[in-house]
């Protein structure tokens, strides 16, 4: 990996927690934090015209000890996630094909389909075999398989022929793989935790792998502190229709948990579990990608994404791998 050391100014990212949500509206994508602010079109022409006006990202570069920007050619991407990435693994057609196509790069899919994110009981992984595919557990994998190897052992037996058809290949690959050629990890699950009524880690400063947002905030630590030369991009679930009694469409944020968080607390709740402990980025699809306004033109059944759904994530997903080169290239063009 070539490195090129980039002054570029901090600030501290407030906390994010549901109650407060306003504060996505202040890190929104226009106001990253620079050395030197690029011409205001390197923003509003990607930004404003293709991807909106209502997105709640925070993108940032891959950073060194002393809070530099490090110049990344990224050749080899790790991706976990859940059904968006893992359907039709082997397809041209797939997200994570989409990506490789898109970047050049080695995209390794570690998606589990019918995933989720938050462990069913602290403690104890195997009270749900399928617990095991939650980020935290994932990062486990990859980083240390030698000490987690005969728990998923055991949930595997346990899941039979239940077991989501595209993991054996997933757990070769990671025991196949050289940790340092990984220059990015990206996360991305949609809303099947909202579906299942799991919790979410509001307003708590102790991560839990019981927890929506704090099974991924733990995920990300780990992988932020073994891996520190790798950048990480969180993605949020996007938008899926509901409907009223009659069958007519509602808004979604008209249905709460049993917790009462709405489909968008848990999109930005991802946004809140990376940004308050880590240097990660968050890709707002809630808002930004496919929302309320847009979201018959990209899902099949207002919930699985169809071509051009996967089309638009890779491309936002692809747009925030790339900002920093483009900005480097706008500045250098400039002078």
């Amino acid at each position: 990996m070539k490195k090129k050391h980039i002054p570029i100014i901090l600030i501290v990212i407030p906390a994010l927690v549901i109650v407060a949500l306003i504060t996505f509206a202040i890190l929104r994508v226009r106001a990253w934090i620079y050395t030197i602010q690029p011409p205001a079109e390197v923003y509003s022409e990607k930004i404003d015209a293709e991807f909106g006006e209502g997105s709640y990202d925070v993108i940032l570069p891959l950073m060194d000890e002393n809070g530099f920007a490090v110049k990344q050619d990224v050749k080899k991407i790790l991706v976990f996630g859940n059904d968006p990435f893992a359907n039709i693994p082997d397809s041209g057609s797939s997200m994570a094909a989409m990506l490789a196509r898109k970047t050049g790069a080695d995209v390794i899919n570690c998606a589990v389909s019918g995933s989720y994110m938050c462990q069913s009981e602290a403690g104890n992984v195997l009270s749900d075999p399928m617990d095991v595919f939650t980020p935290y557990y994932m990062s486990v994998l990859t980083l240390f398989p030698e000490e987690v190897g005969e728990t998923f052992d055991s949930a595997q037996q346990m899941l039979g022929s239940d077991l989501p058809p595209e993991f054996p290949a997933i757990r070769k690959a990671l025991s196949e793989l050289d940790l340092s050629t990984v220059d990015l990890i990206v996360f991305m699950y949609d809303l099947t935790d909202f579906y299942m009524d799991h919790p979410l880690s509001v307003g708590e400063i102790e991560a839990k792998e019981d927890t929506t947002s704090g099974n991924l905030r733990l995920a990300v630590n780990l992988f932020e502190k073994f891996l520190p030369d790798t950048r990480i991009i969180c993605m949020s679930p996007y938008y899926n229709a509901f409907t009223d009694k009659n069958g007519d469409p509602e808004s979604a944020e008209l249905h709460q948990t049993s917790e009462g968080h709405t489909p968008s607390d848990f999109a930005l709740s991802v946004g809140g579990a990376v940004q308050i402990h880590s240097t990660a980025s968050f890709i707002d699809n809630y808002f930004g990608s496919i929302n309320e306004d847009n979201y018959e033109d990209y899902l099949t059944d207002g919930i699985h994404l169809n071509e051009a759904g996967k089309e638009l994530l890779t491309d936002r997903l692809v747009y925030a791998i790339k900002l920093f080169d483009r900005e480097e290239t706008a500045l250098n063009t400039e002078q």
